[in-house]
């Protein structure tokens, strides 16, 4: 579904279907982002989600936008851009709120504090639960601007908005509880 056919080419149905199976296996969270497809796999996504969406916890990225014309990816992490981007998804996922908002990576264009702040009143604004940064700590902190994202992840939010993702897919809090 990343309308890149990056990992293959996915029929709409098929990707349904495989969200379906996967909801019945006991998955309780899908992640996704306005990037893979530029927007196409968050509509594929809402739609699979459609009475199952208190079924799960949903993850979705920010920071890539596309420009007209093109096919190519850039990076931007603007508060505009970061508020503009989450009503996008609000929308294309057919949901009220963002469990999970992710940052796809921290750039060198825009100060991290900016971009935690615009995903911040997200969170006040209850359009989105849980923030942060998709790229691991342990690769973050080797890229520009990476260490403060993470020092401002875990020192300057409310301790409500603070999680990780681990590896097997359980969401848990700043003290290592899981959450869901």
């Amino acid at each position: 579904m990343s309308g890149e056919d990056r990992y293959g080419a996915i029929e709409d149905a098929e990707a349904i279907l495989a969200i379906h199976r996967a909801l019945d296996a006991g998955v309780n969270c899908v992640d996704t982002a306005a990037g893979y497809g530029f927007g196409h796999a968050e509509e594929v996504v809402g739609q699979a989600l459609a009475g199952h969406r208190d079924q799960v916890i949903l993850a979705t990225k920010c920071g890539l936008v596309q420009d007209p014309g093109t096919t190519i990816a850039r990076r931007d992490i603007s508060r505009s851009n970061i508020v503009r981007e989450a009503e996008s998804s609000l929308r294309r996922l057919h949901t009220d709120v963002i469990d999970v908002y992710l940052i796809h990576w921290p750039t060198e264009s825009t100060p991290i504090e900016e971009a935690f702040q615009a995903m911040d009143d997200l969170v006040r604004a209850g359009k989105v639960r849980f923030i942060g940064v998709n790229t691991p700590e342990s690769t973050i902190e080797h890229e520009p601007y990476g260490k403060e994202a993470s020092n401002y992840t875990k020192s300057r939010l409310p301790v409500d908005t603070r999680v990780w993702l681990e590896t097997d897919v359980q969401l848990r809090d700043r003290y290592g509880r899981i959450l869901a």
